[in-house]
């Protein structure tokens, strides 16, 4: 009889040894190329412990929970450590985004984990040797980036296999490489060029006094000067601006949550291990990195500031903020994508809901004094005018590794996504096929979508990802989107033709389901693939006439007046600035 070997991430490729029979603890560690190499062997791959959606969303009410608690702890800490007297939410704004990604992280790979040795008889497991120096991040950026990676996971299994209970691993032999390439790591630092430097200290003169401050507002560059002219600012563009570099320090850590009170299993166990994680720019380079926040060529005292994509990773303009609210400036955040609004829940949009003054919606509102539905930044694409336009098919991905909750697909579960998007394609007519035009996306996450297409679909045609995102949809009869994100929501907004369809782990809140219920009535939403390929089957040749009848174009009204709101952009976001201006 074969001994059992876990397989923890796709890093260590123990699936090749005869000897073992594998146990893969996720899809994420088996590669679509090395399935082929695994089927010599006997091997398994573990349910994922999320696609009870039950549990998912028991979990993310435990897990914000933690979040409260940890974040009153840590928020005195850090004021003590780094001699300030922030309020709870200026530390919110700088650690709120990390605090709800690596609760997540630590809760989903501990859970996974501990899961799998208790229910399977495994002989051997082969890791890395646990490195601090290697794991902990420089910033928010830099966490993100590291998170989707094998190797960070692989250092994080390991350092749970140190602090589980013994019991659990007292049978098991653990091995641990201790010389390996850890390049994926490594924090790059974006430095400004002396011409940067030089023209952010000129505009910082003419904007000191600016008593606004838009910073990565995303905005349409006619919108943004509709913005500019109505609360009197001079027009900024900067380059980010990175943290500063700085060494892990043990002293610094090791007793920081020494006075953490654990309620339960994980509690103890997150108390034991999260100093790790803390990046260095909320520690050991807070003061510089502060400092340099504070000397950015940025408003001295603004009255407002307002952003689209800083708030979650942009560090150097979160600790500017955080300072500036604790002040009192007010603080806006302005939505970026879709799915927000939809979704049941999403840990995301609620701290944005939590930490902003008021949050800026594409048309819906869930909370009259913190969300304005201001309407969708997306201007709406003209068309083009070329009578050979394609069917596009817009594939997406999620990364392998799972971090914040939303009810949406995570890790694993992006499998499904996979395999609805060649079953998709399986099942439309010879004919259609011939038209569909596939456009990757431009992460993959080593999931191999782009190249599983190609391999069964030996003719398709697929789009050069160079190709321009706004021409690619301007020149398409047809839009076909797999994922709840921008993509379907800018082909609508802009009345292109649109077929959307996903399966069950994108959840809904109450209000969203009707909306979709009323879009799926007249052919534009599916809840899987087989539905809405037979639907293109039906209407490819009439793309338009489907498109444009009354019972469509009814339905859609609705929805763009929900989550594409911008006929009346403009006038609104005049009408919010003077709100402003007056108060």
């Amino acid at each position: 009889m074969k001994k059992k070997t876990l397989i923890l991430t796709s890093f260590n490729k123990t699936f090749h040894y005869k000897k073992t029979e594998p146990i893969f603890l996720g899809n994420w560690c088996i590669l679509e190329k090395e399935k082929n190499c695994s089927k010599e062997n006997d091997y398994k791959i573990l349910p994922y412990h999320w696609n009870n959606r039950k549990k998912l969303y028991n979990d993310y009410k435990y897990l914000n929970k933690v979040n409260e608690k940890l974040l009153n702890f840590l928020y005195t800490k850090l004021n003590k450590i780094h001699n300030l007297n922030y309020n709870k939410r200026s530390w919110q704004i700088i650690l709120g985004p990390w605090l709800i990604n690596i609760t997540a992280i630590l809760y989903d790979r501990w859970y996974t984990l501990n899961d799998a040795l208790k229910k399977n008889n495994v002989s051997l497991i082969n890791t890395v040797k646990f490195d601090p120096n290697l794991i902990t991040p420089q910033s928010m950026d830099h966490f993100i980036k590291i998170i989707k990676t094998d190797l960070w996971n692989e250092l994080l299994f390991s350092l749970i296999l140190k602090n589980i209970n013994k019991n659990v691993t007292k049978n098991i032999k653990i091995k641990q490489t201790v010389n390996y390439s850890y390049k994926e790591l490594v924090y790059n630092e974006n430095k400004l060029s002396i011409i940067q430097r030089f023209s952010h200290k000129i505009i910082g003169f003419f904007i000191k006094n600016n008593k606004s401050f838009l910073y990565k507002a995303h905005f349409n560059l006619k919108d943004y000067f509709i913005i500019i002219f109505l609360s009197k600012i001079f027009p900024t563009k900067f380059k980010e601006s990175s943290i500063i570099r700085q060494n892990f320090c043990d002293s610094l850590r090791k007793n920081l949550f020494k006075q953490y009170l654990a309620n339960d299993d994980f509690e103890i166990f997150l108390a034991q291990i999260i100093k790790f994680f803390i990046p260095t720019a909320y520690l050991e380079g807070f003061k510089k990195n502060n400092l340099k926040a504070l000397r950015m060529s940025w408003p001295l005292n603004p009255k407002f500031i307002w952003t689209t994509g800083a708030y979650y990773a942009d560090d150097i303009f979160k600790l500017y903020t955080a300072y500036h609210v604790n002040k009192s400036s007010l603080y806006i955040i302005s939505q970026h994508g879709g799915f927000f609004g939809q979704e049941k829940f999403s840990q995301e949009l609620d701290f944005k809901l939590q930490v902003s003054d008021f949050f800026h919606t594409w048309g819906w509102n869930r909370t009259k004094d913190k969300c304005i539905p201001l309407g969708c930044l997306k201007r709406p694409i003209t068309k083009g005018r070329n009578k050979n336009k394609k069917i596009r098919l817009i594939i997406s991905s999620c990364s392998r590794f799972s971090s914040s909750l939303s009810s949406m697909p995570l890790s694993s579960q992006c499998e499904t996504y996979n395999d609805e998007q060649i079953n998709f394609l399986k099942s439309l007519k010879p004919e259609v096929l011939e038209k569909i035009l596939v456009r990757p996306y431009t992460h993959d996450f080593k999931w191999e979508l782009e190249k599983r297409i190609k391999e069964r679909f030996k003719k398709i045609k697929i789009e050069d990802i160079k190709l321009n995102y706004k021409k690619a949809l301007q020149n398409s009869s047809l839009i076909i989107s797999g994922w709840n994100s921008t993509t379907y929501l800018e082909s609508i907004g802009s009345d292109i033709p649109t077929i959307i369809f996903w399966d069950k782990n994108w959840e809904f809140n109450i209000e969203a389901t009707k909306m979709f219920k009323k879009l799926e009535d007249v052919g534009v939403f599916h809840k899987n693939y087989y539905f809405a390929s037979k639907h293109l089957n039906e209407i490819h040749n009439n793309i338009d006439d489907w498109w444009n009848s009354l019972s469509v174009q009814k339905a859609l009204k609705e929805f763009k007046m929900k989550y594409i709101l911008r006929d009346k952009f403009n006038r609104n976001i005049s009408k919010f600035l003077k709100q402003l201006n007056n108060s």
